[in-house]
Protein backbone atom coordinates (compact mmCIF):
# COMPACT_ATOMS: atom_id res chain seq x y z
CA UNK A 1 0.00 0.00 0.00
CA UNK A 2 1.49 3.29 -0.75
CA UNK A 3 2.36 6.38 1.47
CA UNK A 4 -0.16 8.21 -0.18
CA UNK A 5 -3.16 6.09 0.20
CA UNK A 6 -2.44 5.12 4.44
CA UNK A 7 -2.68 8.66 4.71
CA UNK A 8 -6.09 9.26 4.10
CA UNK A 9 -7.65 6.96 6.42
CA UNK A 10 -5.95 9.16 9.06
CA UNK A 11 -6.63 12.68 7.55
CA UNK A 12 -10.07 10.59 7.49
CA UNK A 13 -10.01 10.32 11.50
CA UNK A 14 -8.57 13.30 12.22
CA UNK A 15 -11.61 15.13 10.29
CA UNK A 16 -13.81 13.50 12.53
CA UNK A 17 -12.15 13.75 15.97
CA UNK A 18 -11.98 17.44 14.67
CA UNK A 19 -15.97 17.72 14.60
CA UNK A 20 -15.99 15.16 17.10
CA UNK A 21 -14.28 17.72 19.14
CA UNK A 22 -16.35 20.76 18.21
CA UNK A 23 -19.73 18.84 18.98
CA UNK A 24 -18.35 17.99 22.76
CA UNK A 25 -17.58 21.52 23.60
CA UNK A 26 -20.46 23.19 21.86
CA UNK A 27 -23.05 20.30 23.63
CA UNK A 28 -21.25 21.51 26.98
CA UNK A 29 -23.26 24.74 26.15
CA UNK A 30 -26.98 24.71 27.32
CA UNK A 31 -27.74 27.82 25.86
CA UNK A 32 -26.57 26.97 22.31
CA UNK A 33 -27.67 23.65 22.51
CA UNK A 34 -31.15 24.88 23.50
CA UNK A 35 -30.86 27.28 20.39
CA UNK A 36 -30.06 24.84 18.36
CA UNK A 37 -32.87 22.46 19.23
CA UNK A 38 -35.87 25.29 18.58
CA UNK A 39 -34.24 25.73 15.15
CA UNK A 40 -34.24 22.10 14.15
CA UNK A 41 -38.06 22.32 15.35
CA UNK A 42 -38.51 25.42 13.60
CA UNK A 43 -37.33 24.01 10.29
CA UNK A 44 -39.73 20.69 10.60
CA UNK A 45 -42.52 22.89 11.42
CA UNK A 46 -41.22 25.12 8.49
CA UNK A 47 -41.11 21.79 6.19
CA UNK A 48 -44.57 19.89 7.65
CA UNK A 49 -46.67 22.71 7.53
CA UNK A 50 -49.29 21.53 5.21
CA UNK A 51 -49.64 18.46 8.21
CA UNK A 52 -49.27 20.42 11.14
CA UNK A 53 -51.14 23.51 10.53
CA UNK A 54 -55.14 22.58 10.83
CA UNK A 55 -56.59 25.36 8.81
CA UNK A 56 -55.31 26.94 5.31
CA UNK A 57 -52.75 30.17 5.82
CA UNK A 58 -55.45 32.19 3.65
CA UNK A 59 -58.55 29.95 4.72
CA UNK A 60 -61.27 32.67 5.62
CA UNK A 61 -64.14 32.28 7.89
CA UNK A 62 -65.42 35.78 8.21
CA UNK A 63 -68.60 34.50 10.40
CA UNK A 64 -66.07 33.70 12.90
CA UNK A 65 -63.41 37.06 12.59
CA UNK A 66 -61.52 38.18 16.05
CA UNK A 67 -62.02 35.29 17.90
CA UNK A 68 -60.11 34.87 20.83
CA UNK A 69 -57.98 32.08 21.68
CA UNK A 70 -59.21 28.81 22.16
CA UNK A 71 -59.67 24.93 21.81
CA UNK A 72 -60.39 25.37 17.84
CA UNK A 73 -58.48 28.23 17.36
CA UNK A 74 -55.38 27.86 19.50
CA UNK A 75 -54.05 31.98 18.90
CA UNK A 76 -57.23 33.40 17.64
CA UNK A 77 -58.35 34.46 14.49
CA UNK A 78 -57.89 37.78 12.81
CA UNK A 79 -60.05 40.18 10.59
CA UNK A 80 -60.94 37.60 8.13
CA UNK A 81 -61.34 34.69 10.32
CA UNK A 82 -58.03 33.50 9.39
CA UNK A 83 -56.43 30.81 11.61
CA UNK A 84 -54.11 32.72 13.53
CA UNK A 85 -52.21 29.42 14.61
CA UNK A 86 -52.22 27.97 11.21
CA UNK A 87 -50.56 31.48 9.72
CA UNK A 88 -47.85 31.23 12.56
CA UNK A 89 -46.92 27.48 11.35
CA UNK A 90 -46.91 29.18 7.70
CA UNK A 91 -45.01 31.76 8.55
CA UNK A 92 -42.33 29.74 10.40
CA UNK A 93 -41.74 28.54 6.42
CA UNK A 94 -41.57 31.66 4.61
CA UNK A 95 -39.78 33.52 7.39
CA UNK A 96 -36.85 30.89 7.70
CA UNK A 97 -36.65 30.80 3.59
CA UNK A 98 -35.88 34.55 3.63
CA UNK A 99 -32.89 34.10 5.64
CA UNK A 100 -31.67 31.18 4.44
CA UNK A 101 -31.67 32.71 0.76
CA UNK A 102 -30.72 35.44 2.08
CA UNK A 103 -27.68 34.82 3.88
CA UNK A 104 -26.34 32.14 1.43
CA UNK A 105 -26.27 34.60 -1.31
CA UNK A 106 -24.99 37.48 0.66
CA UNK A 107 -22.18 34.46 2.00
CA UNK A 108 -21.85 32.89 -1.76
CA UNK A 109 -20.49 36.39 -3.38
CA UNK A 110 -18.95 37.67 -0.40
CA UNK A 111 -16.77 34.29 0.01
CA UNK A 112 -15.89 34.94 -3.28
CA UNK A 113 -14.83 38.48 -2.95
CA UNK A 114 -12.81 38.07 0.47
CA UNK A 115 -10.83 34.82 -0.90
CA UNK A 116 -9.48 36.54 -4.25
CA UNK A 117 -9.20 39.80 -1.69
CA UNK A 118 -6.99 38.08 0.77
CA UNK A 119 -5.47 35.15 -0.96
CA UNK A 120 -3.56 37.91 -4.00
CA UNK A 121 -3.98 40.99 -2.08
CA UNK A 122 -2.02 44.29 -3.59
CA UNK A 123 -3.67 45.88 -6.10
CA UNK A 124 -6.82 43.19 -5.97
CA UNK A 125 -7.16 43.74 -2.60
CA UNK A 126 -7.22 47.31 -2.40
CA UNK A 127 -9.84 47.54 -5.27
CA UNK A 128 -12.00 45.02 -4.00
CA UNK A 129 -11.97 46.53 -0.42
CA UNK A 130 -12.34 49.84 -1.38
CA UNK A 131 -15.17 49.39 -3.20
CA UNK A 132 -16.74 47.46 0.44
CA UNK A 133 -15.68 50.51 1.52
CA UNK A 134 -18.52 52.51 -0.49
CA UNK A 135 -20.31 49.98 -0.15
CA UNK A 136 -20.98 49.38 3.46
CA UNK A 137 -21.01 52.94 4.01
CA UNK A 138 -25.01 52.41 3.27
CA UNK A 139 -26.56 51.54 6.34
CA UNK A 140 -27.99 47.79 5.81
CA UNK A 141 -31.58 48.18 6.63
CA UNK A 142 -31.88 51.46 4.10
CA UNK A 143 -29.68 49.79 1.34
CA UNK A 144 -32.26 46.74 1.64
CA UNK A 145 -35.03 49.37 1.77
CA UNK A 146 -34.31 50.97 -1.70
CA UNK A 147 -33.50 48.03 -3.48
CA UNK A 148 -36.74 46.05 -2.26
CA UNK A 149 -38.69 49.52 -3.53
CA UNK A 150 -36.76 49.57 -6.82
CA UNK A 151 -36.87 45.43 -7.57
CA UNK A 152 -40.86 45.78 -6.17
CA UNK A 153 -42.24 44.14 -3.12
CA UNK A 154 -42.19 40.23 -3.00
CA UNK A 155 -40.72 37.83 -0.96
CA UNK A 156 -38.21 36.52 -3.73
CA UNK A 157 -36.65 40.61 -4.04
CA UNK A 158 -36.44 40.91 -0.67
CA UNK A 159 -34.55 38.21 -0.35
CA UNK A 160 -32.33 39.31 -3.52
CA UNK A 161 -32.21 42.79 -1.57
CA UNK A 162 -30.82 41.44 2.78
CA UNK A 163 -28.32 38.88 0.30
CA UNK A 164 -27.02 42.10 -1.81
CA UNK A 165 -27.03 44.66 1.17
CA UNK A 166 -25.05 42.38 3.28
CA UNK A 167 -21.85 40.68 1.28
CA UNK A 168 -19.37 43.40 2.03
CA UNK A 169 -19.56 41.68 6.03
CA UNK A 170 -18.95 37.91 5.09
CA UNK A 171 -16.36 39.37 2.33
CA UNK A 172 -14.10 40.88 5.25
CA UNK A 173 -14.53 38.12 7.88
CA UNK A 174 -13.17 35.66 4.91
CA UNK A 175 -10.17 38.17 3.64
CA UNK A 176 -8.71 38.32 7.19
CA UNK A 177 -8.93 34.45 7.43
CA UNK A 178 -7.00 34.08 4.34
CA UNK A 179 -4.36 36.77 5.15
CA UNK A 180 -3.92 35.02 8.01
CA UNK A 181 -3.50 31.20 5.96
CA UNK A 182 -1.78 32.37 3.00
CA UNK A 183 1.39 32.30 4.87
CA UNK A 184 1.20 29.21 6.15
CA UNK A 185 3.89 26.30 5.53
CA UNK A 186 0.82 23.87 4.10
CA UNK A 187 -0.03 26.78 1.71
CA UNK A 188 3.97 26.84 0.45
CA UNK A 189 3.90 22.77 0.47
CA UNK A 190 0.96 23.11 -2.00
CA UNK A 191 2.63 25.87 -4.19
CA UNK A 192 5.89 23.38 -4.41
CA UNK A 193 3.83 21.08 -5.91
CA UNK A 194 2.59 23.11 -8.39
CA UNK A 195 -0.97 23.14 -7.35
CA UNK A 196 -2.97 25.66 -8.88
CA UNK A 197 -4.37 29.07 -7.18
CA UNK A 198 -8.13 27.61 -7.35
CA UNK A 199 -6.89 23.78 -5.86
CA UNK A 200 -4.67 25.60 -3.36
CA UNK A 201 -7.32 28.38 -2.36
CA UNK A 202 -10.20 25.72 -2.11
CA UNK A 203 -8.68 22.35 -0.47
CA UNK A 204 -6.02 24.20 1.24
CA UNK A 205 -6.58 27.73 2.37
CA UNK A 206 -10.26 27.67 2.31
CA UNK A 207 -11.23 24.64 5.40
CA UNK A 208 -9.18 26.47 7.68
CA UNK A 209 -10.78 29.55 7.37
CA UNK A 210 -13.80 28.23 7.54
CA UNK A 211 -14.33 28.68 10.85
CA UNK A 212 -14.88 32.19 11.48
CA UNK A 213 -17.77 32.20 8.40
CA UNK A 214 -19.58 29.53 10.18
CA UNK A 215 -20.39 31.44 13.01
CA UNK A 216 -21.08 34.76 11.40
CA UNK A 217 -23.70 33.17 9.00
CA UNK A 218 -24.88 31.52 11.58
CA UNK A 219 -25.80 34.69 13.61
CA UNK A 220 -26.81 36.52 10.13
CA UNK A 221 -29.36 33.94 9.99
CA UNK A 222 -31.13 35.36 12.79
CA UNK A 223 -30.34 39.40 11.67
CA UNK A 224 -31.76 38.56 8.39
CA UNK A 225 -34.88 37.18 9.43
CA UNK A 226 -35.44 39.96 11.71
CA UNK A 227 -34.54 42.69 8.35
CA UNK A 228 -37.11 40.36 6.25
CA UNK A 229 -39.97 40.76 8.56
CA UNK A 230 -38.91 44.50 9.14
CA UNK A 231 -39.25 45.09 5.35
CA UNK A 232 -42.85 42.66 5.33
CA UNK A 233 -43.93 45.44 8.37
CA UNK A 234 -42.95 48.17 6.61
CA UNK A 235 -45.03 46.93 3.34
CA UNK A 236 -41.66 46.41 1.37
CA UNK A 237 -41.40 43.14 1.60
CA UNK A 238 -43.80 40.21 1.28
CA UNK A 239 -47.00 40.81 0.55
CA UNK A 240 -50.71 39.51 2.02
CA UNK A 241 -51.74 37.00 1.77
CA UNK A 242 -48.49 35.71 2.93
CA UNK A 243 -48.38 34.57 6.52
CA UNK A 244 -45.11 35.86 6.81
CA UNK A 245 -44.25 36.98 10.13
CA UNK A 246 -43.37 40.56 9.52
CA UNK A 247 -46.55 41.13 7.33
CA UNK A 248 -48.75 39.50 10.31
CA UNK A 249 -47.43 42.18 13.04
CA UNK A 250 -48.51 44.51 10.34
CA UNK A 251 -51.67 43.25 9.87
CA UNK A 252 -52.06 43.07 13.80
CA UNK A 253 -50.78 46.80 14.76
CA UNK A 254 -54.24 48.16 14.32
CA UNK A 255 -55.83 46.01 16.92
CA UNK A 256 -53.18 46.07 19.18
CA UNK A 257 -56.00 47.84 22.18
CA UNK A 258 -58.64 45.67 22.01
CA UNK A 259 -56.79 42.14 20.00
CA UNK A 260 -52.92 41.76 21.18
CA UNK A 261 -52.26 38.78 20.30
CA UNK A 262 -52.43 39.19 16.29
CA UNK A 263 -49.12 41.35 16.58
CA UNK A 264 -48.11 39.41 19.80
CA UNK A 265 -47.31 35.84 18.92
CA UNK A 266 -45.70 36.45 15.27
CA UNK A 267 -43.79 38.97 17.38
CA UNK A 268 -42.73 36.40 19.92
CA UNK A 269 -41.59 33.75 17.51
CA UNK A 270 -39.74 36.60 15.83
CA UNK A 271 -38.24 36.73 19.12
CA UNK A 272 -37.55 33.27 19.94
CA UNK A 273 -35.96 32.48 16.00
CA UNK A 274 -33.62 35.62 16.44
CA UNK A 275 -32.46 34.53 19.91
CA UNK A 276 -31.79 30.76 19.09
CA UNK A 277 -29.97 31.68 16.12
CA UNK A 278 -27.80 34.59 18.16
CA UNK A 279 -27.28 31.79 21.54
CA UNK A 280 -26.10 29.18 18.28
CA UNK A 281 -24.02 31.33 17.30
CA UNK A 282 -22.17 32.11 20.86
CA UNK A 283 -22.24 28.83 21.29
CA UNK A 284 -20.18 27.91 17.77
CA UNK A 285 -17.73 30.87 18.37
CA UNK A 286 -16.46 29.07 21.68
CA UNK A 287 -16.58 25.67 20.11
CA UNK A 288 -14.70 26.56 17.16
CA UNK A 289 -12.40 28.50 19.26
CA UNK A 290 -8.63 26.35 19.16
CA UNK A 291 -7.75 28.15 22.55
CA UNK A 292 -10.76 25.95 24.05
CA UNK A 293 -9.66 22.95 23.23
CA UNK A 294 -8.91 19.84 25.35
Amino acid sequence: MSEKETNRPEKKRKKESQIAGVMKRLKRNKFAMAGLVIIILLILVAIFADVLAPYGYAEQDLKNTFASPSAGHLCGTDKLGRDVFSRLIYGARESLMIGFLSVLLAASIGMVLGALAGFYGGVVDNLLMRFLDIYQSIPNILLSMVLATALGASTQNTIIALGISTIPLHARILRSQFMVCRDQEYVEAAVATNANDFEIMWKHVLPNAIPPMIVQITMSLGLSILAGATLSFLGLGAQPPSPEWGTMISEGRNYLRNFPHLALAPGLCIMVTVLSFNLLGDGLRDALDPKLKD
